[in-house]
């Protein structure tokens, strides 16, 4: 058994998923890597906690030179700890995360990552069909490389030949204290003074989602059974992103059988 197998830290995550605001409980889960021999996995999430917490911590990761006050011995230490943050990512950010593609910061153009926050992930930037599964959007379905029916060029690299893509974004947000997703193919439609999120399968286009998220959106008006309407923009896309979250975390009762094999999580790290 692995550390990131071992009860107590998936105790510690569990924890850390409840109060995603606290640092506390992630210091605690530092120290006690630091006692199972993690000593970089700990620093990191400690160096991260301290950034974060730093009144010019955002600003320092982003070069924001400007922002400074003066050139003092804080800034010189800030900037020490942030050299040291992206050591320590680089060395180690395919042994931790090795699902998926970490970054510090969310990439530009709304390309696929997960943002890492405090020494766990907590922005999920990706396409529906990885967040919430269903059928693949690059072959349609076809499960090779160009669809269609061709069989040239092998599988369809975005879901490897296997059809519908697995809701690989569900299991990053039950496992990890996920605070924030963007679903970077959806955009609300603009439609008689509001914002709106629709309804599959009576829709389709890029304001749908599923029936599961429709029904954890909280917060807007509702227009008959397949809208939901935001005063504006932003309002809309945070309904969506903590719809996806509930959703994830908390899905409603299927009423089919399931085998415990279709029901096993893969460890968290």
């Amino acid at each position: 058994m692995t550390t990131f197998e071992n009860p107590d830290w998936l105790a510690f995550v569990a924890g850390i998923i409840e109060h995603p605001d606290a640092d506390l409980p992630r210091l605690v889960a530092a120290d006690w890597l630091t006692e199972q021999g993690e000593q970089d996995r700990a620093e990191f999430i400690r160096i991260q906690c301290e950034i974060d917490a730093h009144r010019y911590g955002k600003a320092a990761r982003e070069g924001d030179y400007d922002a400074r006050d003066g050139v003092s011995e804080e800034w010189g230490d800030l900037f020490a700890l942030v050299a040291r943050e992206g050591v320590l990512f680089n060395r180690h950010c395919d042994e931790w995360w090795p699902n998926f593609h970490a970054s510090l910061k969310p990439f530009p153009h709304g390309l696929s990552c997960v943002v890492i926050r405090r020494g766990f992930p907590a922005e999920l930037r990706a396409r529906a069909s990885w967040v919430w599964g269903g059928e693949c959007e690059q072959c349609e379905g076809d499960g090779n490389r160009w669809g269609g029916g061709s069989a040239l060029g092998g599988p369809c690299p975005a879901c490897r030949g296997v059809n519908p893509t697995p809701a690989h974004g569900y299991e990053v947000i039950r496992s990890h204290p996920v605070t924030r997703v963007v679903v970077t193919d959806r955009e609300p439609l603009r439609m008689n003074g509001g914002w709106q999120w629709l309804r599959q399968p009576e829709h389709d286009n890029s304001s749908t989602v599923t029936d599961s998220v429709f029904d954890a959106l909280q917060g807007g008006s509702r227009r008959l059974y397949s809208i939901v309407a935001y005063p504006d923009r932003q309002h809309a896309l945070d309904a969506l992103s903590a719809a996806v979250i509930a959703d994830a975390r908390h899905p409603q009762p299927v009423l089919l059988a399931t085998s415990p094999a279709s029901t096993a999580s893969a460890p968290v790290a």
